[in-house]
């Protein structure tokens, strides 16, 4: 963390619960500020407590309201004058296989996994170009394993969370360099965190689904388990600050070696069907 000394003070802007909460006492034992958007602030009491809102400003927000997001960003702008890091983290899990979903409950997952980190990501590249002077910021997404290997039962959490990183990935090809905006996915593996293992709620399964042998309850078993969440929230936000910090920032990043193997196994996999069928694309083309 000696690089971080070298910094002069910078303002986070982030959701808090969670691994965000984690990420945003690092943040502040370097000295940098952050702008702390959560739906319950009353999470953040003990913090509070410690920083003054010179360091620590706390807003109540539903990412999932678009004129709130964008309202959000306003006050740290009034509060701050400028934003350098927005770490884009706030999320749901739900466990239930696709047809087990009801359609109401996997709409929510994307409402907030998806959408509501769009109105983040919008407003946190205009604020990095519009807004800063001089231009330029980070915006680090957390996504997960389940976007890199979607995970039986998780069909919908993986599914906006690769959609995030389509999103994103779309945008480091879309904003100019001139602009100075960093964008980087976190994928997470398994943290403890107060959200993980025994809080995870599942949808009622749907008949043909209770064989235990399936994928969904094989992963039920493993993700509802307290013990599967080995990774340390402080130590993954270190590792976050840390990233904050690279002039040329991956754009994916595994974080916790389940992550690292699943990301691993699908490159493989990926690369193993593209050599076997590659020479089928050999003749597909119009005449001349």
């Amino acid at each position: 963390m000696s690089d971080a000394n070298l910094q002069p003070p910078r303002v986070w802007f982030s959701s808090s619960s969670g691994l965000g909460k984690a990420m945003a006492e690092v943040a502040l034992m370097q000295g940098d500020s952050v702008v702390a958007t959560l739906r319950r602030p009353e999470l953040l009491a003990e913090l509070s407590q410690i920083y003054h809102p010179s360091k620590l400003f706390i807003i109540e927000l539903d990412v999932t309201d678009k004129r709130a997001v964008e309202a959000a960003f306003a006050r740290a702008r009034e509060q701050f004058g400028h934003i350098d890091v927005v770490y884009n983290n706030a999320g749901a899990g739900y466990f239930g296989e696709v047809e087990s979903m009801d359609e109401e409950s996997a709409r929510t997952l994307f409402e907030v996994n998806f959408w509501g980190a769009t109105y983040v990501s919008k407003e946190a590249i205009r604020f990095f170009r519009e807004v800063n002077r001089p231009m330029g910021g980070h915006l680090l997404q957390a996504s997960s394993l389940a976007a890199a290997q979607a995970v039986p039962g998780l069909s919908y959490y993986s599914a906006a969370k690769a959609a995030l990183e389509s999103l994103t990935e779309a945008i480091a090809f879309e904003i100019h360099p001139s602009w100075n905006i960093k964008v980087s996915c976190i994928q997470f593996g398994p943290f403890n965190t107060t959200i993980a293992g025994s809080h995870f709620k599942r949808a009622p399964i749907y008949t043909p689904y209770r064989d235990e042998t399936l994928g969904a309850n094989k992963a039920f078993a493993l993700f509802s388990n307290d013990a599967t969440f080995t990774g340390h929230p402080t130590k993954a936000a270190q590792m976050m600050y840390m990233l904050s910090l690279l002039d040329n920032p991956p754009l994916r990043l595994p974080l916790h070696s389940m992550a690292v193997d699943w990301m691993r196994n699908t490159l493989e996999a990926t690369g193993k069907d593209l050599e076997t069928y590659k020479s089928w694309s050999d003749d597909l083309y119009c005449d001349e």
